[in-house]
């Protein structure tokens, strides 16, 4: 008969190692690489905005070998109707295997032209669809060797004015010119909306 003394030392030992195992997939969910991505406004003017595609490690460790892809169907789906042939081959070739970033810091993030949008159809920066959405999986590995795999959905637009408009502190624009004030020692407040275009000015 088994005495109660070695069956407490069995209990004690299962629990140490389920509380062995525990802790260990604790620190990996923990200390680990997180990598995203978003499409960030590198510049804009009157009816043409440029675009960066931002990939980050939020995570505190290292990212090694981090690949995006996405299918071709859900990529021509944020293409504009008019883009150029030349310049569809490069926005698809932005998610092929071959580019891979091989390693991203912890706490750090690195970037890549990501094409432009333009109001003017046939236009040479006419290459996306305003405001389209394209899922995208992200595939990266810390440096144990661990994989891991996120979808995210990059949206074609800029992060700042998502609701339509920011705001605009300047005087040189011509929305801020007016014939019957001398406004070349005051400040004008106006907003913009996310394409480059004025909307109205404030004195």
């Amino acid at each position: 008969m088994i005495e109660i003394g070695t069956i407490f030392s069995i209990l004690a030992i299962i629990i140490s190692i389920v509380s062995l195992h525990s802790t260990r997939r604790f620190w990996f969910s923990t200390h680990r690489p997180i990598v995203t991505a978003e499409i960030t406004q590198n510049s804009s003017s009157k009816g043409v905005v440029i675009f960066d595609l931002t990939v980050y490690n939020s995570g505190n460790r290292p990212a090694v070998n981090i690949t995006l892809s996405a299918a071709k169907l859900d990529i021509e789906k944020i293409l504009s109707d008019t883009i150029k042939s030349e310049n569809k081959k490069r926005v698809l070739s932005t998610f092929s295997s071959s580019n891979k970033i091989p390693l991203l810091l912890n706490n750090k993030d690195v970037k890549t032209a990501f094409f432009s949008y333009s109001t003017e159809k046939l236009s040479d920066a006419d290459y996306l669809e305003y405001e389209s959405e394209l899922p995208v999986k992200i595939s990266y590995y810390d440096i144990e060797g661990n994989s891991y795999i996120s979808t995210i959905h990059l949206g074609m637009r800029e992060a700042e004015g998502f609701g339509g408009s920011v705001w605009v502190y300047t005087h040189t624009h011509s929305i801020c010119k007016d014939s019957d004030q001398n406004l070349e020692n005051q400040h004008c407040v106006a907003y913009r909306d996310v394409i480059g275009r004025y909307l109205r000015n404030f004195k």
